[in-house]
């Protein structure tokens, strides 16, 4: 339904989250949120996520920290991508579990972040990929990985040849259409 749909939304329509796989305690910390008085659009799990983070910020976190301590909190598999309107410019992800991974290419201050290496091959040739339990954070011009308990990751992207991706893209321009 159109009110399942990604993005997913805080309160304040200051966050917004695109998600793939399954918060397995969402229940818990749904009734945690609307105990606290946050109020939800959809049925599905991903809603949670923007909530938690809303959750964290109030108390007075900024928001990686906000985004690594929600994170924290999830139990399951999840690839997650947020974008906040306090930071425009900025896209943090994760990759927990074994859900669909990150990967990250960047040209001229530019940022592209897709589910699979492939996806990105006619933006550039150079990714970094997340592993399990890692957060990046895409800033025009540079990226930064930590772990969940905010330690720098030290990983530079690696390069990528078309023949090392064995997925096709069917007569389309580019992976993204």
């Amino acid at each position: 339904t159109i009110d399942n749909a990604h993005p997913h939304k805080n309160c304040t329509d200051t966050l917004a989250v695109a998600h793939n796989g399954i918060v397995e305690n969402h229940c818990l910390l749904r009734d945690e949120l609307l105990a606290n008085g946050h109020s939800f659009s959809s049925e599905t799990d991903s809603e949670v996520i923007p909530h938690l983070i809303e959750e964290n910020m109030a108390s007075g976190m900024s928001l990686i920290p906000a985004c690594r301590l929600a994170f924290k909190r999830l139990e399951g598999s999840q690839a997650i991508l947020v974008l906040s309107l306090d930071a425009p410019t900025t896209l943090i992800a994760t990759h927990i579990g074994n859900a669909g991974g990150i990967a990250l290419a960047t040209r001229h201050k530019e940022a592209l972040l897709a589910s699979d290496v492939s996806a990105l091959m006619s933006f550039s040739n150079r990714v970094l990929t997340l592993n399990s339990g890692e957060l990046l954070i895409a800033d025009p011009g540079e990226s930064t990985i930590l772990d969940l308990n905010g330690e720098t990751i030290d990983r530079k992207p690696r390069r990528v040849s078309l023949k090392s991706t064995t997925k096709s893209k069917r007569g389309y321009k580019h992976f993204m259409i």
